[in-house]
C-alpha cells in the first residue's frame, strides 16, 4: 500500500473511529515500515501515538526535512535529539532553519556546527536571523572564511558585530572592492587601516575611488600613492 493510500485510510479511521482505533489498527504497521514520512504523519496527527518510536525512525532516516518537521510540528518531540540529528547531517541550510524556527533548540550547538562548516553564507544568515546567537563566535567564524563580501555583510547587517575584528578580517582578504565598500558604509571602520591596503596595492583605480568617496581618507598619502603608480 502506498503512502498516499495509507495516510488516506488513517485519516478516514481517525474521522470515523478516533485516534485510539487508528493507533490499534495502524501504528505497529507504520513502525514496522520504518518510513520517515509515515512516522512523521502518524506522530503529528494522532494523539497518543508513540512519539519516541516514530521519532527514532525519523532520526535514523537522516532525512533533514522530516527531522525538521518532526521537531517543529510534533508535540512532545525531543528537540535536543532532533537537533543532534540535524547537526550530524551537516546540511547547513537545515541547521540554520532549525536554529531559527524551533523553539527550545540548542542555539550554541547549532551555531558551532555552522561555524565548523566554514560556510560564510550560512554563518552570516545565522548571525543575522537567529535570536540568541553567539555573535562573537560567529564573528570569528566569518573572519576565518576569508570571504570579503560576507564579512562586509556581517559588519553591515548583524547587530552587535565586532567592527574592529571584522575590519582586521577584511583587510586580510586584500579584496579591494569589498574593503572599499566596508570603508564607505561601516561607520565604525578604521579608515586609516583600510586605506593602507589601497596604498600597498598601488592600484590607481581603487586609490582614486577611495580618495574621492571615503570621508576621513588621507588625501596626501593617497595622492603620493597614485603618483607612484
Amino acid at each position: 500500500m502506498g503512502n498516499y493510500q495509507l495516510t488516506k485510510k488513517i485519516k478516514e479511521c481517525i474521522k470515523s473511529k478516533g485516534d485510539a482505533q487508528a493507533i490499534e489498527t495502524y501504528e505497529q504497521y507504520i513502525l514496522d515500515e520504518k518510513d520517515a514520512k509515515l512516522s512523521y504523519f502518524f506522530a503529528a496527527n494522532i494523539k497518543g501515538a508513540n512519539i519516541r518510536a516514530h521519532e527514532k525512525i525519523v532520526i535514523d532516516s537522516k532525512d533533514v526535512d522530516y527531522i525538521y518537521n518532526f521537531a517543529r510540528n510534533v508535540e512532545g518531540a525531543d528537540i535536543k535529539a532532533l537537533a543532534n540529528a540535524i547537526i550530524e547531517t551537516k546540511n547547513v541550510q537545515k541547521i540554520y532553519e532549525f536554529a531559527r524556527d524551533i523553539k527550545g533548540a540548542d542555539i550554541k550547538a547549532l551555531a558551532n556546527a555552522i561555524i565548523e562548516t566554514r560556510n560564510a553564507y550560512w554563518i552570516y544568515f545565522f548571525a543575522r536571523d537567529v535570536k540568541g546567537a553567539d555573535i562573537k563566535a560567529l564573528t570569528d567564524g566569518i573572519i576565518k572564511t576569508k570571504d570579503a563580501k560576507k564579512i562586509y555583510n556581517f559588519a553591515h547587517n548583524v547587530e552587535g558585530a565586532d567592527i574592529k575584528a571584522l575590519t582586521d578580517g577584511i583587510i586580510e582578504t586584500k579584496d579591494a572592492c569589498w574593503i572599499y565598500f566596508f570603508a564607505r558604509d561601516i561607520e565604525e571602520a578604521n579608515i586609516n587601516a583600510l586605506e593602507k591596503v589601497f596604498i600597498e596595492t598601488r592600484n590607481a583605480y581603487w586609490i582614486y575611488e577611495f580618495a574621492r568617496d571615503i570621508e576621513g581618507a588621507d588625501i596626501r598619502a593617497l595622492t603620493d600613492a597614485i603618483i607612484e603608480t
